[in-house]
């Protein structure tokens, strides 16, 4: 197949493991400042209270910043304080997820056409127990696999029905941390399922293990 322009443009590719998909294209520029420092970011997604960044220098999970960003249309921009909850590392470059103080104003949303999400999913691996039932009658170990602001993905042996109320417990340095959420689908991988659910009065910035 010839590699045309508008094939590089449309190629979707995915994130270091972040399971974000992204047009390969010209990104969205920005100014990511810290305590130490201000470098020229690249916006690789940018919606509701969730921004996802590249840039060279890397910045530790924990670290306040502030974002730089403009809208283009009319020379507008935008400064909004946030915390980085969610790093990788490449060869070249790096990658940061910060949870904004502030909702983005739409005019200044960047992702992919047509995706309906509000936001961003950051890959993790935070091994627990995943619960359900009366009493939480069942109980076995699992590992949350990506966490949204709103959700969370979950790797079992076992996985409970659609709509089921669970709970994922996973400890900390010094504590035992929990979120609650409900079931939306379920999908078969090999022996094991990928449970997808919904947070019900947490966020899933919890998972980070950072203070937010």
């Amino acid at each position: 197949m010839i590699d045309s322009l508008q094939t590089r443009l449309e190629r979707r590719i995915r994130l270091g493991g972040s399971n974000v998909l992204r047009h390969v294209g010209q990104p969205s520029l920005g100014v990511l400042s810290t305590a130490s420092k201000r470098q020229v970011v690249s916006i690789l997604g940018a919606t509701g209270f969730d921004a996802h960044v590249s840039l060279t220098s890397p910045v530790a999970r924990g670290e306040r910043v502030t974002l730089m960003l403009g809208c283009g249309s009319d020379g507008s921009e935008i400064g909004s304080p946030g915390v980085v909850h969610w790093a990788h590392a490449g060869t070249e470059t790096c990658e940061l997820g910060i949870l904004l103080q502030e909702r983005l104003p739409e005019e200044f949303t960047v992702k992919l056409p047509g995706c309906e999400r509000n936001s961003i999913r950051y890959a993790c691996r935070v091994d627990g127990k995943l619960s359900w039932g009366d009493n939480n009658a069942v109980s076995m170990d699992a590992m949350a696999t990506n966490y949204a602001r709103d959700g969370v993905c979950i790797k079992t042996a076992l996985a409970p029905e659609v709509d089921t109320p669970i709970v994922f417990r996973w400890n900390a340095v010094d504590r035992e941390c929990r979120v609650a959420a409900v079931v939306r689908w379920v999908i078969g991988q090999n022996q094991s399922f990928l449970v997808g659910c919904e947070l019900t009065g947490n966020l899933g910035y919890e998972l980070s293990g950072i203070e937010i």
